[in-house]
């Protein structure tokens, strides 16, 4: 969303257990950043103490003005991004199996010779280190995804706990996704479950019939639901909105 995406895409393997991968249209990541994206503390996106308070350029109109407290930070308390690149992506990388990363700026247009307008895509080690064997060029359009495998592998307990749980954890991230869905008017956002053929299956006819995997959008935003409402009742549904009243302060 701070890359400034239209839409997010986010996909669930065997919900979410076998891996997550989320895709967008934003603005890539630069060439000179990929190599410290999953390193601690490495990628920040404040570039002073003063950016934690700069207004924020989506606030609403008019709240700029209404300030009755004396206070100089009317309606910008609070950091003009939505988090710290690094530190999600190290946490994963130290924490799955692989983490694996596609992505394609502008810029990979510009040389169409060396690149042939062709993405990038790179692994990284647990210690969230780009892996320079797996840097390779990839077709895919201006944006990033990001793709972690075997969430807590690395921590047999805690995969064990994610297993037992797994419907209470999905739960959790369908209320989140909705939240951002919701509040975030000018991206799209797609959640589809992807279901893997099942392994345990001995009957040759089932294992020939899933073969494939099954997917299943759970919920999708469109470009014409760009307010409020039309955004609540698309992902929570027209009874849910009768039952709200819209407040303005």
């Amino acid at each position: 969303i701070d890359a400034g995406a239209g839409r997010v895409c986010v996909k669930m393997y065997n919900q979410g257990l076998e891996a997550i991968e989320v895709s967008d249209n934003g603005s890539g990541v630069p060439l000179s950043s990929r190599p410290l994206m999953a390193m601690k503390h490495a990628t920040s996106k404040l570039r002073q103490f003063d950016d934690l308070y700069q207004s924020n350029q989506n606030a609403p109109s008019g709240n700029d003005n209404n300030n009755t407290n004396g206070d100089d930070r009317s309606y910008t308390a609070c950091a003009p991004t939505l988090g710290f690149r690094g530190e999600a992506l190290f946490c994963l990388a130290n924490l799955s199996r692989s983490l694996v990363v596609s992505t394609r700026t502008s810029d990979d247009n510009v040389d169409q010779q060396q690149f042939g307008g062709l993405g990038e895509q790179f692994a990284f080690n647990t210690e969230g280190q780009l892996l320079p064997q797996s840097k390779q060029r990839v077709p895919r359009p201006v944006g990033t995804t990001v793709t972690v495998h075997g969430l807590f592998e690395s921590l047999p307990v805690r995969r064990v706990d994610l297993c037992k749980r797994i419907r209470g954890q999905r739960i959790k991230f369908m209320k989140m996704m909705q939240g951002y869905a919701i509040l975030c008017l000018g991206t799209q956002f797609n959640l589809t479950d992807v279901q893997s053929p099942n392994k345990n299956s001995n009957n040759s006819k089932s294992k020939s019939k899933s073969k494939s995997k099954k997917s299943e959008v759970r919920f999708a935003t469109s470009e014409l639901s760009n307010t409020f409402e039309a955004r609540t009742a698309s992902i929570l549904g027209t009874k849910f909105l009768a039952g709200l009243t819209r407040i303005e302060i």
